[in-house]
């Protein structure tokens, strides 16, 4: 007999045509023993959420809305599907994404008595309609997974995982003190302690929105902050994963142009000396390359 999977949408000021679209591949699971539980994050939208839920006829699961009575950020609403759940697992969609029918049979087949968390690979579908495989999302020998992961989330966001409740519930599920990277923050607490496994099909449909939080580089950079910080103990286990945490930030402020922003982190980075010659090489190779294209201008003038 199948086990209840609850399914958790977290929604904010999303049009009705997109969020109809993540029910849609809900209701299109080849895997039916599932329930639904849509947490509303922008009380205003409530009417609207109410006469959406309420135009699906004949579907074989419960619909479930929670609507906050302010804006509480997607990790507090994820938080209060954990607490309401009724399944054994819980899967997270994000409201402007979609799964595959087959998404959560694959994930449900591969769960066994000591896996905690099985995840999979997607696809980036852009606002222009072009899509493209997301290759940084990979399996590593259990050895290597949590060493791996420190240094990247390559486990991907919130739409992909498929995950035991008793164990979301035990870990108290996602940090609302973060600012960003509560994902990364939540995958590593599950690695460090438990087996994950992963399914190399892209099963999710990951849309690029102008308007997701990972675009936001400010809240993206304190969260490698902070992660740095809340798991300093697995970092000085794995001192080259901390490196190259340092390098992502570098990089960030680099692609933006805030040069002066990147001397933080490559003084942190000492820390781990001699694990950060890398950065030291890189730094350099930048500051290099600056130096020559402003002999290049001045040439031109």
């Amino acid at each position: 007999m199948n086990e209840l999977i609850s399914v958790i949408i977290t929604t904010y000021k999303r049009e009705m045509p997109i969020l109809k679209r993540a029910i849609d591949s809900i209701i299109n699971q080849s895997y039916q023993e599932i329930e639904v539980l849509i947490i509303n994050d922008f009380y205003p939208y409530k009417e609207q959420i109410d006469k959406l839920i309420n135009s699906f006829n004949e579907i074989n699961f419960t619909i479930q809305v929670f609507h906050n009575s302010q804006n509480k950020g997607a990790c507090y609403s994820r938080n209060i599907g954990i607490k309401n759940a009724q399944g054994k697992y819980i899967a997270f969609l994000d409201d402007d994404d979609e799964w595959k029918s087959e998404k959560l049979q694959e994930q449900y087949s591969l769960m066994k008595e000591n896996t905690a968390m099985v995840y999979c690979s997607g696809l980036n579908i852009y606002v222009n309609g072009k899509t493209s495989e997301m290759t940084f999302i990979k399996g590593y020998p259990k050895e290597k997974q949590l060493e791996k992961l420190l240094s990247c989330n390559y486990m991907g966001g919130c739409s992909f995982p498929l995950i035991k409740t008793d164990i979301l519930r035990k870990l108290e599920g996602f940090d609302e003190s973060l600012p960003s990277s509560q994902d990364f923050d939540l995958w590593i607490r599950i690695t460090e302690t438990y087996n994950v496994s992963f399914i190399n099909k892209p099963l999710v449909l990951y849309h690029i929105m102008p308007d997701s939080i990972t675009r936001s580089d400010t809240k993206r950079i304190k969260g490698f902050y902070i992660i740095l910080k809340k798991h300093k103990k697995l970092y000085n286990k794995y001192p080259k994963s901390a490196v190259q945490i340092y390098n992502s930030i570098i990089t960030v402020n680099i692609e933006h142009k805030k040069y002066l922003k990147t001397i933080l982190p490559f003084i942190k980075s000492f820390a781990f000396f001699p694990h950060n010659l890398s950065i030291i090489s890189f730094w350099f190779s930048i500051l290099i390359q600056k130096s020559f294209n402003h002999k290049d201008k001045n040439r031109k003038n």
